[in-house]
């Protein structure tokens, strides 16, 4: 917020707030400072393989159902990811899978659902095993699965799309595959999750005073929704954003 304040243009890693509170706070730096020189680490969406992706489904104009299944595996009991202060383990790390499924929808998220594991006996990491919905404007629906209870050598991340009579399979960054009609290619790709291609962004915006690789509609969008993942597990109810950009107006 200082930095914001001070016109500088600023870069900050996932995730941008822990709460609302913080958020609404940004906000009103970004306005009394007329400044959004803002960018937020989610670099996924600039992978060359989503990139590719969503390029191609940019094209077809349809609605698409978008699923990532994400392995996080397990955490040491000390990990600092199990400090409650620090956010849930989901706030730190599910922006990136809920900003990567609004590039390639290319849509505003508008309402969120969750549920999470619920053994007899849950500890906190079984807690962080969780399954999002996510209702889109332009018709789209992305599905999250964030896990923790899997084999340890589970490949990370698996993200399908479906739309318009094509099909993408991303494996882990390593390759995609893509069906239509009675077609399918494979294309392999070195293992890259855009960071490299993030930050050069970043920096020929700052240095070209062009805009923000992410504009901040998608960084609050991103961020509101992460943050309804939280209240939903809490409150067992969709999540509509709408209500969320009120609280921090």
């Amino acid at each position: 917020m200082e930095a914001i304040q001070a016109g500088k243009a600023v870069y900050v890693e996932k995730p941008l707030a822990l709460n609302l509170d913080e958020v609404k706070l940004i906000r009103k730096a970004i306005v009394e400072a007329d400044n959004d020189r803002l960018m937020v680490g989610f670099n996924r969406r600039f992978a060359p393989a989503v990139s590719d992706i969503a390029t191609r489904f940019k094209k077809l104009q349809a609605p698409m159902t978008i699923h990532y299944r994400i392995h996080a595996g397990q955490l040491e009991s000390g990990s600092w990811y199990l400090d409650r202060k620090e956010g849930s383990r989901f706030v730190g790390e599910g922006g990136h899978f809920i900003d990567t499924i609004s590039f390639i929808s290319g849509s505003r998220p508008v309402t969120v659902f969750a549920q999470s594991l619920r053994p007899d006996k849950p500890t906190a990491d079984d807690l962080e095993n969780v399954a999002v919905a996510i209702q889109y404007e332009n018709g789209s629906v992305g599905n999250i699965l964030y896990l923790t209870q899997g084999g340890p050598k589970s490949p990370k991340e698996y993200l399908e799309v479906f739309g318009g009579g094509l099909t993408a399979q991303l494996h882990n960054f390593e390759s995609v595959i893509y069906y239509e009609g009675d077609r399918s290619s494979k294309s392999r790709w070195r293992v890259n999750k855009g960071q490299k291609e993030e930050m050069d962004a970043y920096i020929e915006c700052v240095r070209s005073a062009k805009p923000m690789p992410i504009s901040l509609t998608e960084l609050i969008d991103t961020t509101l929704a992460t943050l309804a993942v939280v209240e939903s597990l809490k409150t067992g109810t969709p999540v509509h954003l709408a209500n969320f950009y009120k609280a921090v107006d």
